[in-house]
């Protein structure tokens, strides 16, 4: 846990990409796993898409994460904090699509939802 009560902890959050397992993605990208391919390029292709599409989702769910502790302590940094969520949940449902996570933005917004009160529940515990 951090030492400081004005900070989160990101290892303390149950993010949907934390249950992504190698199995899944060898379903669901087959090709990113075929050791030989007459087409190196394209195998190389595929693997930096799946890796770029990850840790996109990674990157979105933090930054949900932490934009919501920071409004709860009234650190919000955009006027238009709603805008700057609904990209986010937008962009986070594609990846979530790609990766078989969820099968919709209505989907990921729950999702969404439950990852902001994981890190807003953290500033009523350090409180």
């Amino acid at each position: 846990m951090s030492n400081s009560k004005h900070e989160i902890s990101l290892a303390q959050i149950q993010f949907p990409t934390d249950s992504i397992t190698i199995g899944q993605l060898k379903e669901r990208f087959p090709e990113c796993f075929s050791w030989k391919t007459p087409d190196q390029r394209g195998l190389y292709a595929s693997r930096n898409r799946v890796s770029s599409v990850l840790m996109d989702a990674m990157e979105i769910e933090r930054h949900l994460a932490i934009d919501a502790f920071d409004s709860e302590i009234g650190h919000s940094l955009l006027a238009d904090q709603s805008y700057a969520r609904k990209t986010l949940v937008s962009e986070l449902s594609d990846a979530y699509q790609e990766l078989g996570v969820t099968n919709g933005e209505a989907e990921t917004a729950v999702l969404a939802g439950k990852i902001e009160s994981q890190a807003r529940r953290q500033v009523s515990l350090k409180l």
